[in-house]
C-alpha cells in the first residue's frame, strides 16, 4: 500500500488579531457547507448555531460569519488593531486587558471595542459547553467555501499559538449597543 499523501496544513496568516494561547479545541466556525452532502461533504458549522448568531448580530456580522468556537478556557487573543468584540453562549468569564484601563470584565451578548495592544482572555466557562468570540469584519481561511473545521473530514485545523486572522473595515453604526436578553 502507497501511504496517503500529506495534506497541506492549514495556514492562518491573517494580520489583525494574534492567538497568544489557543485553549482548548478552539476552532473557526460558521455556516457550515450545506449543499455539499451528496458528495459526502458534512455540513459541519456552529456546534450551537443559536449562540454563534447571537455572538455575531452583537458585532454586526452577517449570521453565518466565521466566529471563534470555545470550548473551554485558556483562550488569549492581542488585537493588533481596533476591533469590535461579542461573547455569546456558554456563561463566560473573560476580561479584556487594557493598557489604558487596566482589567475590564467582558460583558456577554453586546459589542465591546478593543482597542491594539488590548488582550482578550477566556478564563472559564460555565453553564454550557460552547461559546463564541465573534469579531467584526474578522475573515479566516476556508476549504470548500467555508471557515469551519471540520477534524474528521480533515478540514482546516483547531487554532494554535501565533495563528492570526484578519478583521475586515466595518460599519461601526451596525453593532449592537445594549446585551441581547
Amino acid at each position: 500500500l502507497e501511504p496517503a499523501p500529506d495534506v497541506p496544513k492549514a495556514e492562518y496568516l491573517g494580520s489583525d488579531v494574534l492567538v497568544l494561547e489557543p485553549g482548548l479545541l478552539t476552532t473557526i466556525q460558521d455556516g457550515g457547507r450545506p449543499g455539499l452532502r451528496r458528495v459526502a461533504v458534512p455540513l459541519t458549522g456552529f456546534a450551537d448555531r443559536g449562540s454563534a448568531l447571537i455572538a455575531n448580530e452583537s458585532v454586526g456580522n452577517p449570521p453565518g460569519a466565521p466566529a471563534i468556537e470555545i470550548c473551554g478556557p485558556g483562550l488569549r487573543l492581542l488585537f493588533e488593531k481596533t476591533v469590535l468584540v461579542g461573547l455569546a453562549g456558554a456563561s463566560v468569564s473573560a476580561d479584556l486587558e487594557r493598557a489604558d484601563l487596566g482589567l475590564m470584565p467582558m460583558p456577554m451578548n453586546v459589542a465591546v471595542r478593543a482597542r491594539a495592544s488590548n488582550i482578550l482572555t477566556i478564563r472559564r466557562l460555565d453553564d454550557g459547553v460552547r461559546a463564541y468570540v465573534a469579531i467584526a469584519g474578522m475573515t479566516a481561511a476556508r476549504a470548500l467555501g467555508s471557515a469551519s473545521v471540520d477534524l474528521g473530514s480533515g478540514f482546516l485545523r483547531p487554532l494554535e499559538a501565533g495563528d492570526r486572522v484578519s478583521v475586515e473595515a466595518i460599519d461601526a453604526d451596525r453593532v449592537r449597543r445594549e446585551p441581547k436578553t
